[in-house]
């Protein structure tokens, strides 16, 4: 990576089959250095600095073109685990307070028109340091 900074402190990191990176931070530690684009904010009820986030805790950076963009995380991710599918696809599982029961996922993508999926249904336990584990079919 040859850039100066990435604005984001990095707590979980993920190359992606696309020469694409995914990087993310937890929301509840204040502020990163990256704003959201078009003014748009986050909500976190319970987070511990403010509730109201117009800063980005994730983005994913092209090892390409050595740019990054903005992606808008909407529970903590911290204490959460991750796979990729065998479609490229992310999968992230459990995080911190809002995100204890959280599955998100970030699908394959080619351009910067992608951006994190909070599915509707959630895990049934809270899981902190988890470990996720693609089985084949059998």
């Amino acid at each position: 990576m040859s850039q100066k900074s990435i604005s984001i402190s990095v707590v979980h990191i993920q190359l992606l089959r696309n020469n694409k990176v995914v990087i993310f931070d937890t929301t509840d530690f204040g502020r990163s250095n990256h704003s959201l684009p078009g003014g748009h904010y986050l909500y976190y009820p319970n987070d511990m600095v403010s509730c109201e986030d117009y800063y980005s805790h994730s983005i994913v950076y092209d090892i390409g073109s050595n740019t990054f963009w903005a992606l808008m995380l909407q529970t903590d991710p911290c204490c959460s685990s991750g796979a990729v599918l065998p479609n490229g696809t992310l999968v992230q599982t459990g995080g911190y307070n809002d995100g204890d029961l959280i599955i998100g996922t970030l699908a394959p993508f080619t351009g910067e028109n992608c951006d994190w999926v909070k599915l509707t249904h959630t895990l049934i336990q809270r899981r902190w340091y988890s470990t996720n584990h693609i089985l084949p079919n059998a």
